[in-house]
């Protein structure tokens, strides 16, 4: 499977290897794509991972991105740890930024996929907001300069 960001959003590719290990090409099954992700479940993963994805995909059409090592302290929390992200939940500006009230809190804090859609949101707003990360000034200038190999 690969992914690629088109003007309609995600565009999904499949294709099949066959892998000395795999067994599955020994079985009388037929699968078509729907059907393996059917039967693996893939529907709730790919939702999670869509959000997430979208996320790289246009990050990446912006280039590298040019931060101080506390912010990308942050952005690592973000990503990579929901644990110490929930403790960004009690930040009493991020409640109000995000109109969090303990219902929600609630929410977040037993609902995985429910955290994870709330990470990826934050994520967004912090690279793509104006006025945000995404737009520290001299950005471009050092990311086009470092592509061209000066």
């Amino acid at each position: 499977m690969g992914s690629r960001l088109t003007e309609h959003g995600i565009e999904d590719f499949y294709f099949c290897r066959r892998l000395d290990y795999c067994q599955g090409f020994e079985a009388d099954t037929v699968w078509t794509v729907a059907s393996w992700r059917a039967d693996q479940g893939f529907d709730l993963y790919d939702e999670a991972r869509r959000e997430w994805l979208n996320i790289i995909l246009v990050q990446g059409l912006k280039g590298p991105l040019l931060v101080k090592a506390a912010v990308f302290d942050l952005l690592a929390t973000v990503m990579y740890d929901s644990d110490a992200f929930r403790n960004l939940l009690e930040v009493p500006e991020v409640r109000k930024t995000y109109e969090l009230d303990e219902a929600a809190l609630a929410s977040l804090e037993s609902d995985a996929l429910a955290l994870l859609r709330f990470q990826c949101r934050y994520l967004a707003d912090l690279l793509f907001t104006p006025g945000s990360l995404w737009e520290t000034p001299g950005r471009l200038a050092a990311w086009l300069s470092r592509r061209q190999g000066g």
